[in-house]
């Protein structure tokens, strides 16, 4: 790459860090209300009497806020929310490198449903990008397009039919994924 693009991948680059940084931050205060609200309930719970305490509101207390039903759909939306982001922004990072290298070829006439493989192969070949530096990180990328792809299409079934050690060691170090 010729100084002035990959001073154009650096500005991309911390603007997508930037982006990344300020859902993280939204996430924590989002997990920290959580927690706060789920005190206070606890109380209100434990201090009401039985009898004040309908059976329906028993039951989505239980089932709902005791056991994170929430939290864990928030994380999930949000997760396939940032996905679909990264997937977007690492699109136009390639129509950006067609439209400097003034290529016909496109990131759209790649066949296959494999966005993120498609863009990886894009750059090396169009962009002459070397990924192998970035090894770890692909596998991280790869990790969350599997968790992404679980997620949207049943997470209980993959459980129950795969033990992809990687994969769930990455959970269990993931904090905003389960």
């Amino acid at each position: 790459m010729e100084e002035k693009e990959l001073s154009k991948y650096e500005q991309y680059s911390r603007m997508m860090k930037r982006e990344f940084s300020q859902i993280q931050d939204y996430l924590r205060e989002v997990n920290n209300s959580f927690i706060e609200k789920l005190g206070k309930l606890n109380i209100q719970v434990k201090e009401a009497p039985s009898e004040e305490m309908p059976a329906f509101a028993w039951n989505f207390y239980v089932g709902q806020i005791r056991y994170d039903g929430f939290k864990v759909i928030f994380h999930h939306s949000t997760f396939i929310s940032c996905y679909s982001v990264f997937e977007i922004k690492l699109k136009e990072l390639c129509d950006i490198v067609a439209m400097q290298k003034k290529c016909k070829f496109k990131i759209g006439d790649m066949g296959g449903n494999d966005i993120i493989k498609n863009c990886k192969k894009y750059l090396e070949k169009i962009a002459d990008v070397d990924f192998s530096p970035l090894e770890k990180e692909w596998v991280q990328i790869v990790h969350y397009q599997k968790t992404r792809n679980i997620i949207a299409h049943g997470l209980k079934l993959y459980v129950e039919k795969n033990t992809d050690s990687g994969l769930l060691k990455f959970w269990e170090s993931n904090q905003f994924i389960t």
